[in-house]
């Protein structure tokens, strides 16, 4: 969605903002839509791909504009997924951020743990080369270099499974660390909702009326 805004739609913060902010446009539908396009043109411009990786470093760093637009559209989706969710009479406690992950350094101290563990090895040849990658054998019965798990990309960026290692390492209470926790928003009911200080806050705009509840 980063790289739709950025690169095809050629759209600033301050213009994505505003996009949100309008009643009369369906957010989620729009990003959607924008999804179907940039996935589209990755596959007839596979040059465009560096796009992601930039949006991808961007991101993880936490500066700039690609890294601004990232807190827009994540704040505004969450939005819209909890006013889904509360039409079918489902509100949520605390919604932990990806981001955070790393921004509190709970992948560093993962990280460093799994290589003390020898969980995971730093490729030196093949198709991963350069990645640090964790064996089929460590959590499959099968075998071969394709089931190999790669957990840091070689351009250092983090995967979607080495995040959510470290997410669960943070469960088991294995990282001696913990999120910081503020109140997003309210829920017409009187739930309180809490999230991490990433970005500042843009609740959604929820219906008036409580739905019938249950604890996420």
């Amino acid at each position: 969605m980063v790289v739709g805004f950025h690169h095809l739609e050629r759209k600033t913060p301050a213009e994505v903002a505003r996009l949100i902010d309008d009643a009369a446009v369906r957010f989620d539908y729009l990003c959607w839509d924008l999804y179907a396009r940039v996935s589209s043109h990755y596959q007839g411009n596979p040059e465009a791909l560096r796009w992601r990786q930039e949006a991808l470093h961007a991101i993880e760093a936490g500066e700039g504009e690609l890294a601004e637009l990232a807190h827009l559209v994540s704040d505004a989706v969450v939005g819209c997924h909890l006013k889904t969710m509360l039409r079918l009479g489902v509100e949520y406690d605390v919604l932990p951020r990806e981001s955070e992950i790393l921004h509190l350094k709970f992948w560093a101290s993962a990280f460093e743990l799994l290589k003390e563990r020898k969980a995971i090895y730093l490729e030196t040849e093949g198709k991963n080369a350069g990645c640090w990658v964790m064996p089929a054998a460590a959590f499959s019965a099968s075998e071969g270099e394709d089931a190999d798990k790669v957990i840091v990309r070689s351009n250092g960026t983090v995967t979607y499974v080495g995040k959510d290692i470290a997410y669960q390492l943070w469960k088991f209470g294995l990282l001696g660390r913990d999120f910081h926790y503020r109140p997003w928003m309210r829920y017409p009911g009187g739930r309180e909702l809490w999230s991490q200080p990433t970005s500042p806050a843009r609740p959604p705009r929820l219906p008036s009326a409580a739905a019938p509840r249950s604890t996420t």
